[in-house]
């Protein structure tokens, strides 16, 4: 049973994975677009720009993600289901279109948090229209998700994704608008692509909107909506903090590095999507525990090890990304932090099933407030000292408090047999391997490729010598393995 649990948890990430993978693979085909035609520091205000964009769009969420996630598999009457898509969407239209029309003469006083001064106002004017048009579309493809639509997910969502390399390439390349034709390209492209997402959905919806129910999904998430907002400004206040602490050059190369992490975002997304509606749907099961326990052992393994390749093999790739040698090639220094911040970030949603369960957000909401807090006096204190480093770590160790923290918390109302150890020992083992990859510089990079490589061998081989995967795990994944190549054959 367990097997096929996650059997069916891994099929379901890989048809998000393609649509997920798809969509983040422009953003990363776009980044020797960005590094050949933005220089350091306009990158790095561009990146704070869009932050903000997202903390936007976080804040009129109003955590009804999580809130309909919730309700729609707390029933099975299609009625009801239709009622909870519906209050999501409607809410989206009343709430979004308004307060974006409020915050556009602000954009001046938001351009002087995204950079020194108010001169990218039009910048951040374009980022705030294109806010309810990425919720419009957030919200129907989600509702996709949540009926198991994975083949129609994957078509707007590459479509829309499609769509804005397009523009962006024409926008940059072409007509050489900039910054701003980056901006236009993404709204542009978030319009057209809500369309067929809505059109799929439309039946999902009900035509009236159950007050009684609003109040309810409101009140189960306005704690994650607070929740979103600390997720958020760990993820993005770095941005912030070397602008106003080093310098725009510095926030853009780190910038570049975290749009490389894409690659394990990519993935991590994939399985967030898939994890997100299927843990609930399996809560009533009775190896329910067992299966949340191993998936988070599994995902850290997995996981783990992209991570590690990133940060391996950060510098190799950035100095092919960085043509003209603008410098942005120093951002190895910090992508294997900043993936594996990424990676943790993602076991956060697993670590909190717990809490999403018995209803207890207010869980999520204070524990991720604190840990962002914690960014903040981690980036206060490490930037002026080891400088974008100093602001990696803090990503890395806020990620893997967070976790941590909400582990704790939602194992007294719901608790999981997580494999704590075997989980700690693989990041560990992760970190020193990573560590040891850095100092790898011969000055012959075919050697350094390949003494990389033997590191990468060596974290596969430790996992079976260090107990973290077993003898019969392995049987099971060369049972597994044998079978598809005989069906392949």
């Amino acid at each position: 049973m367990l097997a096929s649990r996650i059997k069916q948890l891994s099929k379901d990430s890989l048809i998000y994975g393609i649509g997920g993978a798809l969509a983040r693979s422009i953003g990363i085909i776009l980044v020797p677009l960005y590094t050949h035609y933005f220089a350091t520091d306009q990158y790095g205000i561009y990146g704070n720009v869009v932050s903000i964009a997202v903390l936007i769009t976080t804040l009129l969420t109003l955590g009804l993600d999580a809130a309909t996630t919730i309700y729609f598999f707390d029933t099975d009457d299609p009625a009801v289901r239709r009622e909870v898509a519906a209050v999501w969407l409607y809410v989206t239209l009343i709430i979004s279109i308004p307060v974006c029309v409020l915050l556009l003469p602000l954009s001046g006083l938001l351009s002087m948090l995204a950079g020194p001064d108010d001169s990218y106002a039009n910048w951040v004017a374009l980022a705030v229209v294109n806010v309810p048009f990425v919720l419009l579309s957030t919200v129907s493809v989600n509702v996709l998700r949540l009926y198991f639509q994975a083949k129609a997910y994957v078509a707007v969502t590459l479509f829309t994704a499609v769509l804005n390399l397009a523009l962006t390439v024409w926008m940059v390349a072409v007509l050489h608008w900039g910054i701003p034709g980056t901006l236009i390209a993404s709204l542009i492209s978030s319009i057209i692509g809500s369309i067929p997402g809505l059109a799929l959905t439309r039946h999902y919806y009900s035509l009236r909107l159950n007050r009684d129910l609003l109040g309810r999904m409101l009140r189960l998430g306005w704690p994650m909506t607070l929740a979103g907002m600390a997720l958020v400004i760990n993820s993005t206040a770095n941005g912030f903090f070397l602008l106003h602490l080093l310098s725009a050059r510095e926030t853009g190369v780190f910038s570049i590095a975290l749009r490389i992490t894409a690659l394990a975002t990519v993935v991590m997304t994939a399985f967030q999507l898939a994890w997100s509606p299927y843990s609930l749907s399996i809560a009533s099961a009775p190896d329910a525990k067992r299966t949340y326990a191993k998936v988070l052992t599994y995902y850290i393994i997995g996981f783990g090890g992209l991570a590690l390749a990133l940060g391996l093999f950060g510098r190799e790739i950035l100095i092919l990304v960085d043509s003209r040698h603008l410098g942005y090639a120093e951002g190895y220094k910090v992508l294997g932090l900043l993936a594996y911040a990424t990676i943790l970030t993602g076991a956060y949603y697993i670590t909190n099933i717990g809490s999403n369960i018995t209803k207890k957000t207010t869980n999520i909401s204070w524990t991720t407030m604190v840990a962002a807090a914690t960014n903040i006096v981690l980036n206060l204190a490490l930037i002026p000292w080891l400088g974008m480093v100093g602001s990696a770590i803090a990503s890395l160790s806020v990620s893997l408090f967070t976790a941590w923290l909400i582990y704790r918390v939602s194992q007294r109302d719901y608790p999981i047999p997580f494999e704590t150890g075997k989980v700690g020992l693989t990041i560990a083992l992760g970190l020193a391997l990573m560590a040891l990859g850095l100092a790898v510089d011969s000055g012959q990079w075919w050697l350094d490729v390949l003494l990389k490589l033997g590191i990468l061998v060596a974290y596969v081989f430790a996992l079976p010598l260090l107990g973290i995967v077993t003898p019969r795990e392995l049987s099971i994944a060369q049972g597994a393995l044998r079978r598809r190549l005989r069906r392949n054959r």
